[in-house]
Formats: C-alpha cells, structure tokens, sequence
C-alpha cells in the first residue's frame, strides 16, 4: 500500500471541515487540520492541527510555507473565501517543495469570489441567474465579496443607513 497522504485543511474552524476531515481518514490519510485559532472542533477531530497566521499577516504565505514544511504536508484544501486567491496564485510556489495544492486557477477564483464578474460569467455563457446590477436598486443589496450573508441589506434599509 502506498504512504498515506497527510492533508492539510486550511481554516478548518469552519463547518464543513468536520466533514472534509473525516473524509480524508477514512481514505486511510492522515488528516491535518488548521486555523488561526485552535478553539475548534477540528483540533480534535483531526490526527493533527497547526495554528496558522492571520490573513494580514505581512509574512503570511512565507510562513505558511514553512509550516506546510516543517510539519510535511503533500495535500493542501484551500478552504477559506479570502485566502483562496492567493492559494491559487501561489501553487507553482508549493509544487516546487512537493506540495500539491488542490484549487482553481487564479482567472476562475477571480470571478467567482467577484459576485458581479459572476454574474456576467453566467449571463456570457447563457445559465439563467438572478438580476443583478452595480447601482440599481432591486430590494436587496449584497456585497461584491464575502459570504455567509455578510452584510447583506434591503435596499430600503441601505439607501437610508438604516440595519437590517
């Protein structure tokens, strides 16, 4: 049998990363969890955890970097809306110290994290989608990036700066 793989998790804090974690064990790879905080549930349910930097960290792909080294990981799960572009841009960076890392290129990350680069995506190649537009007002207004409903709004409530 080969060597098991041992897959990195990134901001395995998340939901979804107990899902991703045990996946990955029952494979029969060794499951490695991080987050720039190890108050999470992935701590434990990983076979390992490495507390990462902080998105604005001025050295945060150099040391990640090293952390992917030191603790020998092959397989990186990018898994966080604001560092997945920056995975992307750097994969040739981790190839060449043996590490694969698992992501889009950087043009499709670019327009997918961008929800109105999305939306023109869409309506480019025909796929029914939702109207949408920059400055007009349709009752609800979302932000370009983020997720999880992040400062979404009425369209009511935005145009008078009221909550909402």
């Amino acid at each position: 049998m080969k060597k098991p793989l041992k897959i990195l998790t990134e901001a395995s804090g998340c939901l979804t990363s107990s899902y991703i974690i045990e996946a990955i064990k029952q494979a029969g790879h060794i499951a490695c969890a991080s987050d720039i905080d190890s108050f999470n549930a992935a701590k434990i349910e990983a076979d390992e955890f490495i507390l990462m930097p902080k998105a604005n960290d001025p050295n945060l792909w150099e040391k990640t970097l090293n952390l992917c080294l030191k603790h020998h990981i092959d397989v990186v799960l990018p898994t966080l809306d604001e560092s997945l572009l920056g995975w992307s841009e750097r994969i040739e960076m981790f190839a060449k110290h043996h590490i694969s890392v698992l992501l889009s290129p950087p043009h499709t990350i670019a327009t997918f994290i961008d929800k109105w680069q999305s939306y023109k995506f869409f309506k480019k190649i025909h796929i029914p989608t939702p109207k949408s537009a920059l400055y007009k007002h349709y009752g609800i207004v979302k932000p370009r990036f983020g997720r999880g409903g992040v400062g979404i709004a009425k369209g009511s409530d935005f145009l008078t700066g009221g909550g909402g």
